[in-house]
C-alpha cells in the first residue's frame, strides 16, 4: 500500500472543460422559460448563454460564482483528500480573462496544477447552475413550524453549459505538455471533454493502453454525452479504459448505446465490463443517488465480481444542492486508488465526499477533511 508522502507530482493527469459556475436557485418557471429539466444537463449557444444568465440574475438576484468544470471539481476534491500539491495535473482551455485567471488561482490555493491553454478567441466557459425546490433553511422552518417528521422536500439542479473557450483546446497543447503524460500512472477525462477534443483524448487512452502499469479511467458525464455524435467518440475510448465511472441514468443511455437491452443497472454494469480494456483489470462504478453504489469487476476478459456499497443518508434538510456530488465522488475514489487502497476504501472516500458536497452550494466542501480509510 502506498500513501501520500510517496505520491509524486502529476501522478494525475486530467483532462476537462473548466468553467466558472453561475449557481441560483431558480423556480420551475425559469427552467420551462429555458427549456430546462431538473437534473439534466445540457449545452447552449453563446448568445442563448448570455441572455439567461442575465435573465436568471435579474429575476433571482443572488448568484454565486464558483470555479467548476466537472474534471477540475473532481481534481480540486482528490487534492482536498491529499494534502500533497500538485499531485493532480489539469489541462483544459480559458480565454484570456479575469474568469479564466480566478479559476487558475483558485484551482493553485487548492493544491492543482493547472496547465490551461489560454485563447483570445472566445471567453471562459460557462455553467448555469439552476437549482430548484425548496431550500434547506425554509425545510427546517416548516419541519420546526408543523412539529412533523415530513423529510422529502426536493432539491434538484439543472445545468445549462457554454463551453466557449473550453471546446478550442488543442492537440497540440497537449503534446506540447505530453512530458506530464509520460510522468503520470492515472489519467482521468470525462464525457463532456469529448465536445472539445476527442482527439485529446484518444492519445492519452492510447497511451495508458499500451503500459501496464497505467490506468485510463473515464465518465460518461450526461445522457446527453451517449445519445449524439459524441457518442461515437465514447465507443472508441471504451475498449482502451481501465475504469468506467457513471450514474443510473447514463447506465440506461450507455446500454442503448451499446445495443444491450439490460435495463436494471447490475446487469449494465456486467454487460459494460466486456466492452472496456480486456488486457488489465476493468472495473465499472455506477453511482444511484441515494442508494447503493454498484461496482462490476473483471480482470484479463475473465468472470466478473459485482458489489455493492452502502451510501450515507442525508435528510433532505441537510442537502443544500446535488450540483457537484458526482465529481466529488470522482475525486474521492481516485485519492485512495492512487494509494493502492482497496476498493472498498475508495467507494467510501467517493461517497464521503460526495456527502460532505451534498451539504454545499456548488463543489465546495469543509477546509478540513476528517475521512478515515
Amino acid at each position: 500500500m502506498s500513501n501520500v508522502n510517496n505520491l509524486k507530482e502529476g501522478t494525475i493527469v486530467a483532462m476537462g472543460n473548466p468553467l466558472l459556475d453561475n449557481s441560483a436557485r431558480v423556480d420551475d418557471a425559469f427552467l420551462k422559460k429555458w427549456g430546462l429539466h431538473a437534473n439534466q444537463a445540457t449545452l447552449a449557444d453563446q448568445e442563448k448563454q448570455l441572455a439567461l444568465l442575465k435573465d436568471m440574475k435579474d429575476r433571482f438576484g443572488e448568484i454565486k460564482y464558483i470555479p467548476g468544470g466537472s474534471v477540475q471539481n473532481s481534481c480540486r476534491v482528490t487534492q482536498w483528500f491529499l494534502g500533497k500539491p500538485n499531485v493532480s495535473v489539469f489541462l483544459g482551455c480559458v480565454g484570456d480573462d479575469e474568469d479564466g485567471k480566478k479559476m487558475a488561482k483558485i484551482a493553485k490555493d487548492a493544491g492543482v496544477k493547472t496547465l490551461y491553454e489560454v485563447t483570445n478567441k472566445d471567453t471562459t466557459g460557462t455553467c448555469a447552475v439552476c437549482i430548484t425546490g425548496l431550500d434547506r433553511w425554509v425545510c427546517l422552518n416548516i419541519v420546526f413550524e408543523l412539529k412533523t417528521n415530513f423529510k422529502w422536500f426536493i432539491s434538484n439542479r439543472s445545468l445549462c453549459t457554454y463551453l466557449g473557450a473550453a471546446q478550442l483546446f488543442s492537440q497540440q497543447h497537449l503534446e506540447n505538455n505530453w512530458k506530464y503524460v509520460e510522468e503520470a500512472s492515472l489519467f482521468y477525462v470525462s464525457g463532456f471533454f469529448l465536445s472539445s477534443s476527442p482527439e485529446s483524448a484518444r492519445l492519452v487512452a492510447g497511451h495508458a493502453a499500451s503500459y501496464p502499469a497505467k490506468t485510463f479511467t473515464f465518465n460518461t458525464s450526461a445522457t446527453f454525452i451517449l445519445g449524439h455524435e459524441t457518442g461515437k467518440h465514447v465507443l472508441k475510448l471504451l475498449p482502451q479504459t481501465d475504469i468506467l465511472f457513471g450514474n443510473n441514468d447514463e447506465a440506461e443511455a450507455l446500454a442503448k448505446l451499446l445495443g444491450l437491452k439490460e435495463l436494471d443497472v447490475r446487469e449494465i454494469a456486467v454487460k459494460v465490463c466486456g466492452h472496456l480494456n480486456q488486457s488489465k483489470e476493468c472495473l465499472v462504478v455506477m453511482t444511484q443517488g441515494p442508494d447503493k453504489v454498484i461496482t462490476a469487476t473483471a480482470k484479463g476478459g475473465g468472470p466478473v465480481e459485482v458489489k455493492e456499497f452502502p451510501v450515507t443518508k442525508l435528510e433532505q434538510t441537510e442537502i443544500a444542492d446535488s450540483n457537484g456530488a458526482g465529481d466529488a465522488f470522482v475525486g474521492g475514489f481516485l485519492a485512495q486508488f492512487i494509494q493502492k487502497r482497496d476498493l472498498a476504501t475508495c467507494v467510501k472516500s467517493g461517497v464521503y465526499a460526495a456527502t460532505e458536497v451534498l451539504k454545499n452550494s456548488g463543489c465546495t466542501f469543509p477546509k478540513e477533511n476528517h475521512f478515515i480509510p
